[in-house]
């Protein structure tokens, strides 16, 4: 099977609530590929619904070694933080996926301003109020 197969079986089976086939689905698709997060996040996501919390907190740790801003594993340290009734790290976490969905939107506004403003000859500015 291919590694979108193994995907797209992993998916079929969490739709139908088989959290075992999923799970094993997944880690197949990253075997092919362990350095796509894809499947390493949907791994986490498993772990964190079969209330194998630590492990899930592992897999998302290490996407975000890799990629810090990195929004399906800040939000899933959210979740399983909220799991164990740690409302605190659970909101640092939320506010850092937060942070980092609005950080992505300014620039991605700023980016579509640069691409208008080509050609037009004048300068974009950014305006603050305060």
């Amino acid at each position: 099977m291919s590694y979108a197969d193994l995907l797209a079986r992993g998916y079929a089976a969490r739709r139908a609530n088989d959290r075992q086939t999923a799970l094993a689905s997944f880690k197949q698709a990253m075997a092919i590929d362990p350095r796509d997060i894809r499947a390493r996040l949907e791994i986490a996501a498993e772990l964190r619904e079969m209330s194998r919390l630590d492990e899930a907190e592992v897999g998302y740790q290490a996407v975000l070694a890799e990629q810090p801003n990195q929004l399906q594993a800040l939000l899933g340290l959210g979740y399983c933080a909220r799991r164990r009734g740690d409302r605190v790290a659970a909101l640092a976490h939320f506010q850092a996926a937060a942070a980092r969905t609005a950080t992505q939107h300014l620039l991605t506004a700023w980016q579509e301003g640069q691409s208008r403003q080509r050609g037009s000859g004048s300068v974009p500015r950014l305006r603050i109020s305060m």
